[in-house]
């Protein structure tokens, strides 16, 4: 995979080279890769300024989408199921999720389990 292009090269086990793939268009559609499976079989893709990633899976064909995470979905659930009287300031001092998305730090795992 070449990320500076934004091309993946497809091998045959004899290492002849069989096709060449761009994907801008998944780039623009799912925003940048910022985690990887160790088989670099999945990818989470995910776009500045957004509480949205999405896995793709890659194939011959290309990329084909899994899944879409919405961030806020999950804390919003979080805060419900654990009736948390002040909603977000429980899990922020000051709600900082909801408004600054860049203050917030997660960290990916991504298994093919």
């Amino acid at each position: 995979m070449n990320l500076t292009e934004s091309k993946f090269y497809l091998y045959r086990e004899n290492g002849l080279l069989v096709n060449r793939k761009d994907f801008v268009k998944d780039l623009k559609e799912y925003g940048e890769i910022i985690s990887t499976s160790h088989d670099g079989l999945s990818y989470i893709f995910k776009k500045k300024n957004k509480s949205e990633f999405s896995i793709l899976e890659l194939s011959f064909e290309g990329f084909k989408f899994i899944k879409k995470i919405d961030m806020n979905d999950y804390l919003k659930r979080y805060v419900e199921e654990n009736n948390m009287k002040n909603g977000y300031e429980d899990l922020f001092e000051d709600g900082s999720w909801v408004y600054d998305q860049k203050r917030c730090i997660c960290n990916f795992m991504l298994n093919n389990d």
